[in-house]
């Protein structure tokens, strides 16, 4: 498995695991971060670090070449500037300083010229490679340990798994997170570079997966291929979670009082995510109803500047990010979770956030924006409200209709009869089958 992750996505790690518990072998080459060990195990998964740092074999020959380049000059124009001396001790001093002063413009060329060249080889060098020094570094480690399939996360990985696919002549998975060539902060240029590239290497693959439904029809729409397998950003519940036990993580932590409705949003904080009409809706609300924001972001010192203005920054709390492994205990300990993407691109139009499993695996009724994912699962299975949250009124008056007991209470029930069929042990066996087919057909 190839990954640009340096914190790597849920997702990753439990397709990993899956295909470990069948008996198979993963490895996962991922990007190395500050103070990140080369190699390292997490959970059954092994994975490998990589920097990419190292140039490649080829420009270190050019380099090298260059090198003793330099040193042939440094040695030959010693020699003359010797030679110059001694016509200027024995015979005449104005054709020795004539030589000496030809020796160093000479020199200067022709180390000026060695430079140049140098300089032009290695652009030249990769103009004509087809793949990044990065690139070539990670197929370097790649074919090093000769997989029996490679499995691409995310475009940026596509390129080099499809070289790698081809060179070993094993199956390529491509799992394509989201629609990488429409994320809002690219350019129009980069869009349409990564566009170019997806539409050329995903013909390369052997299976095609993603997160949903709509971003596989437009996938498929896109690039004229078959309908992408659909694999939901699904999780677990862990071993000991019990729905039936009332967690109070953040009442306990952060001084909540019991009477007090908590409503989450976890991930994280996005200055266009919709977060500042939600802090401005707590206003309006009763005073029992407090916000928690759980995790990292650039839009905190604004939702907390709003709330100082407000004057409700004693309902709104903060809390960092929790490790994976208890992320759940501390989801099912609010009462109402929060989905305001806003529609700022394609991506997030089409969204079915991790966070949307993580509130239905703990059962939390859901608040969510009226966008096409999530009000199939979110209104069409009954567990939670939809609404156009685009202004503090939208956010109070769903918030309130959710919280009304009969509405609230039958969000719950949906949410304990239907959340296994949003659960990763119904999801892998989606997994099993791709995988099944390639072994199959090899």
């Amino acid at each position: 498995m190839l990954t640009d992750d340096v914190q790597i996505d849920r997702r990753i790690l439990l397709e990993a695991e899956s295909l470990i518990s069948q008996g198979n072998e993963v490895i996962l080459l991922a990007m190395s971060g500050s103070g990140d060990r080369a190699f390292e195990t997490i959970g059954n998964v092994k994975v490998e670090r990589v920097s990419g740092s190292e140039l490649p074999y080829s420009e270190r020959v050019i380099l090298k070449v260059f090198n003793f380049y330099f040193k042939f000059i440094a040695f030959a124009f010693s020699f003359v500037n010797a030679a110059s001396q001694i016509i200027a001790n024995r015979f005449s001093s104005k054709i020795g300083r004539i030589l000496f002063f030809l020796s160093r413009k000479t020199n200067s060329v022709f180390v000026l010229l060695g430079y140049k060249l140098q300089t032009a080889s290695i652009l030249l060098h990769k103009r004509l490679r087809k793949l990044s020094t990065h690139e070539r570094f990670i197929l370097q480690r790649a074919l090093f340990y000769r997989p029996d399939a490679i499995h691409a996360h995310d475009l940026p990985q596509l390129k080099v798994a499809a070289y790698a696919s081809n060179k070993l002549k094993i199956p390529l998975v491509y799992d394509a997170h989201e629609l990488y060539p429409e994320i809002a902060s690219l350019l129009p240029d980069q869009k349409r570079k990564l566009a170019s590239l997806e539409r050329k290497y995903i013909k390369r693959a052997n299976a095609v997966i993603t997160v949903n439904s709509y971003i596989a029809e437009e996938m498929r729409r896109r690039y004229k291929i078959a309908k992408p397998t659909v694999i939901l950003n699904a999780t677990n519940r862990p071993e000991y979670f019990d729905n039936s036990h009332k967690y109070d993580l953040f009442r306990n932590e952060l001084n909540i009082k019991s009477h007090n409705k908590i409503i989450l949003f976890q991930g994280w904080m996005s200055k266009q995510r919709g977060l500042q009409n939600l802090v401005r809706a707590l206003a309006a609300m009763p005073n029992e109803i407090v916000l928690v924001f759980m995790g990292y972001g650039e839009a905190k010192p604004e939702l907390l500047e709003i709330a100082i203005d407000l004057g409700c920054v004693d309902r709104v709390y903060f809390k960092d990010a929790v490790p994976q492994a208890e992320l759940l205990y501390w989801t099912a300990s609010a009462d109402v979770g929060v989905i305001p993407y806003q529609a700022i691109d394609l991506n997030n139009y089409f969204c079915s956030p991790n966070k949307l499993f993580e509130f239905i695996q703990a059962s939390l009724p859901i608040l969510a924006n009226d966008l096409p994912y999530l009000r199939e699962v979110v209104f069409g299975e009954g567990f939670g409200v939809v609404s156009s949250l685009d202004s503090p009124e939208e956010y109070s008056e769903s918030l309130l209709t959710l919280l009304d007991e009969s509405c609230y209470q039958e969000c719950k029930e949906q949410l304990l009869l239907k959340r296994e069929k949003y659960s990763w042990l119904e999801q892998e066996h989606t997994l099993f089958k791709v995988y099944d087919s390639l072994t199959h057909r090899t």
